[in-house]
């Protein structure tokens, strides 16, 4: 019989470790900024094994390898299925790597995107499926926390980036107050504008936040934010701080998203009814006194209006038509690219001299990194990740939420999602991982009777934070 895991002190630090990575998680990019002054000089390409999201990766690794999953876990459905869209997922990444060799595309990047974008949210997700179902909720709980944290700093930046803002000029302090707010979303390249430095890409950062607000109940769980002051704290904070943020960074996608988000989180079920009216009704009155008051801002933000550029109605959607077309042009008139793509930064070395740019559609993107097959097997991903939501049998959802998250994501990488922004983070390949998570998460055995190793590991946490894993 196994010793009480609470009594093996490394197996604690090894947890609390590993959890504290994870706090640390959606600061990923301005930590690997700063990495790129401090450590790039000492470790060059090896810089990016430095990362928060490849450190999560070996903790995980250190915590799994010290214990023995419980049978009943590794019999699972739940646990196969993980492990064959996670290998599907990987694989993708692995085929880029495979087209890029010996192309003229990044094969730095490449692996970068391997390591960072596929292999570590699919490793970390999978080891945290491994755990007791109590350390599973404290683990997503400090995830939050620090998300939640991530988040609270960034208008510590926006307050700075304003101030820098209006010391550059006439040209800005002339511009309508509704319209010198947002001005930061036009100003991403400037040395100044710090928020946008530190937050991110405005389309990408929206598509993480609206990934895992929706996600937010089923991974915290329900009673859990119900009954446990702590964990209600995280969750509450995290959508007040993610909701306005959204706002900040006004994704149009992202925002027509979110009132869907709302519903299929199920967070209507879990605010009382009082504050959900008193909410309903501040928003409505918001919108009113917004559009009465700040309409050209609206529209400006709307139709993506540069500051003295009318883009039309569709604003960046017109002009990336023309792009995807001119691009698919490109490819049908050459049959290399069809078949095999350009390699990673391929197509953004070829019309924009540099590795960073891209379609603003990840499966154009899949498609010019990899070619017809590429894009395929991103989208037998997708589609094998559909399937396992839905009972055949009985011709219905499974898990109405995963079929939910995995459709906004699709709608999403229409737009523009990366899974490793910058070849720097992991937050976007976590959106798809963590709906692999909670889709085998309902079904590893733990509500089976006769599975007692199960139920014994559920009751075994290997390390509690009293806040975090007592219900109250």
């Amino acid at each position: 019989m196994r010793a009480p895991l609470l009594a093996q002190p490394a197996q604690r630090l090894q947890f609390w470790l590993f959890a504290l990575t994870l706090f640390f998680l959606p600061f990923e990019l301005p930590i690997a900024q700063g990495l790129h002054g401090e450590l790039f000089q000492t470790v060059g390409a090896a810089l990016p094994f430095f990362f928060v999201g490849p450190v999560a990766l070996y903790l995980a690794i250190a915590l799994t390898t010290t214990r023995t999953p419980a049978a009943g876990v590794l019999r699972s459905e739940g646990l196969r299925d993980y492990a064959l869209v996670g290998f599907l997922f990987v694989a993708v990444g692995v085929y880029a790597c495979l087209t890029t060799f010996g192309d003229d595309g990044n094969i730095d990047g490449a692996l970068r995107e391997l390591l960072l974008g596929y292999a570590v949210p699919v490793a970390v997700c999978g080891m945290i499926l491994l755990l007791d179902q109590k350390d599973r909720r404290t683990i997503w709980a400090v995830f939050y926390a620090g998300y939640a944290a991530f988040l609270l700093v960034s208008f510590v930046f926006l307050y700075l980036g304003y101030r820098a803002g209006l010391q550059q000029g006439n040209a800005v302090l002339q511009l309508p107050f509704g319209i010198r707010v947002f001005m930061w979303r036009f100003t991403f390249l400037e040395p100044w504008n710090v928020y946008a430095t530190y937050i991110g890409n405005s389309n990408k950062t929206s598509n993480n936040l609206i990934m895992f607000l929706l996600l937010s109940t089923r991974l915290l769980d329900a009673d859990r934010i119900r009954t446990n002051p702590a964990v209600r704290r995280i969750y509450f904070s995290f959508w007040a701080l993610a909701s306005i943020t959204l706002v900040i960074l006004f994704s149009r996608a992202a925002l027509l998203l979110f009132p869907f988000v709302v519903i299929g989180a199920g967070v209507l079920r879990i605010v009382p009814r009082k504050v959900t009216i008193a909410l309903g009704v501040a928003l409505a009155v918001s919108i009113a006194i917004a559009g009465a008051a700040y309409s050209d801002a609206l529209a400006y933000l709307f139709t993506s209006k540069a500051l003295a550029t009318d883009a039309g109605f569709l604003g960046t959607y017109g002009s990336r038509f023309d792009q995807w077309s001119d691009a698919l042009r490109f490819a049908w008139e050459r049959p290399r690219v069809l078949a095999v793509g350009l390699g990673t930064s391929g197509y953004s070395l070829r019309f924009f001299g540099d590795s960073l740019a891209g379609t603003h559609n990840t499966f154009l993107d899949a498609f010019f990194e990899s070619g017809v097959g590429g894009v395929l097997l991103l989208a037998l991903v997708l589609v094998t990740t559909a399937a396992l939501c839905l009972d055949r049998k009985r011709a219905r959802p499974r898990d109405p939420l995963a079929l939910g998250a995995t459709l906004v994501l699709v709608l999403l990488m229409t737009r523009e999602h990366s899974f490793a922004y910058l070849f720097a983070t992991s937050l976007g390949g976590f959106c798809l991982a963590a709906i692999f998570f909670i889709l085998a998460e309902r079904r590893l055995g733990f509500d089976d009777p006769s599975c007692d190793e199960a139920r014994v590991a559920v009751d075994r946490p290997i390390f509690t934070i009293p806040a975090l894993s007592e219900d109250r």
